[in-house]
């Protein structure tokens, strides 16, 4: 790994962080991104201010593909001993346990993919629940509702459309 070239004065980047005790976050005071991460102006790009403070910090690159990932789960937080730097899987992995997936955390109905509604999901239920629940009937429900075979399985199983 290289040595970071930082070819600005990094206390005009320093200014434009509230840095306080060694163990809180040091909240960025420049511009956010819409996604709530901060940004920062270097070499006539925008940056992450938490990848550049880890860059000016560490005074390294940050390897390709590789993420900084926040310890306190505050996007808007610098302090160096908040950054980590991980994999895009360890990125999700570490987004997941602290339940900021979003994206990944909609479910059923208010899916923008999803097919069923509440209501579709509990009529299967009952269909299956009242001893029709031969072949037939699911692949008949899977042709009702424009949906796979093992979905409705799922559904049936409660493995899919929890409550």
């Amino acid at each position: 790994m290289h040595k970071y070239n930082f070819k600005q004065n990094p206390e005009t980047f320093w200014d434009n962080v509230n840095t306080g005790a060694v163990h809180s976050c040091w909240q960025w005071l420049g511009a956010k991104a819409s996604t709530g991460y901060g940004l920062a102006r270097y070499e006539g790009k925008y940056i992450g201010s938490h990848r550049l403070a880890w860059q000016i910090h560490f005074k390294e690159e940050i390897p390709k593909g590789m993420f900084i990932c926040h310890s306190c789960d505050n996007p808007i937080c610098c302090n160096p001993n908040h950054l980590f730097l991980g994999t895009p899987k360890q990125n999700s992995i570490d987004m997941a346990k602290k339940g900021r997936n979003k994206k990944c955390d909609i479910k059923g109905e208010d899916h923008k993919l999803a097919k069923l509604c509440w209501d579709d999901v509990r009529y299967i239920r009952s269909v299956y629940k009242s001893g029709r629940n031969s072949p037939y009937n699911t692949v008949a429900l899977s042709k009702k509702y424009g949906v796979a075979k093992s979905l409705i399985h799922r559904i049936v199983k409660n493995i899919s459309w929890k409550e």
